[in-house]
């Protein structure tokens, strides 16, 4: 964990950041935004979070998680709302100044932010996207398939029963690409009674296939909570046919890539979510619809 400090015992100043050293890479705050006061809330993942009252300060170790969340704030707070405000950003450090939306996050067989976060799933998907990819969806998957195995491959991992799994995947030939968040689950919702639902972590948010939004869900939150499932479709809506054949398929490639994730970093809570994922899939047959 790094601390910041604006003392110059152990500090670090170079480039317009402040930073204390310390055993964990560092994770630098612009010296605009100040170094005193922060907290380390989150182990150096993707990103790190630091909060000082109602204030978060998120870096991200890679300009690409940075942008797609900092474009994504920009984009979609005036147009659906319930997102946290941003404050400020800057692009050397990847780093983005949040303002706090109140609310914790819910259980995951709570009713209320189930449904609500269905209806602000619909209507993100429900906004215009960008279908320029020379590639169609179909094509895109199967080569995202194909990478993910040969990680896996290289690992020493199996992916027979993945290949198998996902299926053909003409399945979702000329379907549109839809702006998904891509990481939608309990864990990155809020809820508050009176201000509702907020949604956060939007780094990974970009178009994709709509059923995306449905995969983590489906695999590590529906399965013993069908009361939860049911709150959510009813906030989202009408799903497409094939929409649950497609989770299926997407819920195989999620769970080989969490699994080579988390062995690629030693990381025992990703490795054993993965092998969670496939294992529930193994006993799932596939759905019909």
């Amino acid at each position: 964990m790094i601390y910041l400090s604006s003392t110059a015992s152990g500090s670090k100043k170079s480039a317009g950041i402040v930073a204390h050293r310390g055993s964990a890479p560092p994770f630098p705050l612009p010296v605009r935004w100040g170094a005193e006061g922060w907290l380390p809330l989150a182990r150096p993942g993707s990103c790190i979070v630091y909060q000082r009252g109602g204030v978060f300060a998120k870096i991200h170790r890679d300009y690409r998680g940075f942008r797609q969340e900092r474009d994504a704030l920009l984009r979609f707070a005036p147009l659906l709302g319930q997102l946290p405000e941003l404050l400020d950003s800057d692009a050397e450090h990847r780093a983005l100044l949040l303002a706090a939306r109140p609310g914790m996050h819910p259980a995951d067989d709570a009713p209320k932010p189930a449904a609500a976060a269905g209806r602000w799933l619909a209507r993100l998907h429900a906004l215009p996207a960008p279908n320029d990819d020379t590639l169609d969806l179909s094509e895109a998957l199967a080569l995202r398939l194909a990478s993910t195995c040969r990680r896996a491959e290289v690992l020493g991992l199996p992916t027979d029963a993945v290949r198998r799994g996902f299926g053909n995947p003409a399945q979702f030939a000329g379907l549109p690409r839809v702006w998904c968040h891509r990481d939608y689950r309990p864990a990155n919702w809020l809820w508050d009674e009176h201000a509702g639902l907020s949604v956060i972590d939007l780094e990974h948010t970009r178009v994709d296939a709509a059923e995306v939004d449905l995969v983590k869900l489906t695999t590590e939150h529906w399965a013993q909570r069908p009361g939860a499932r049911q709150a959510f479709l009813d906030g989202y809506g009408p799903t497409r046919s094939g929409c649950w054949a497609a989770v299926y398929s997407l819920s195989w490639l999620h769970g080989l890539a969490t699994l080579c994730w988390g062995h690629r970093h030693k990381d025992p809570l990703l490795i054993g979510l993965g092998e969670r994922v496939l294992s529930l899939l193994e006993a799932t047959p596939r759905p019909r619809y």
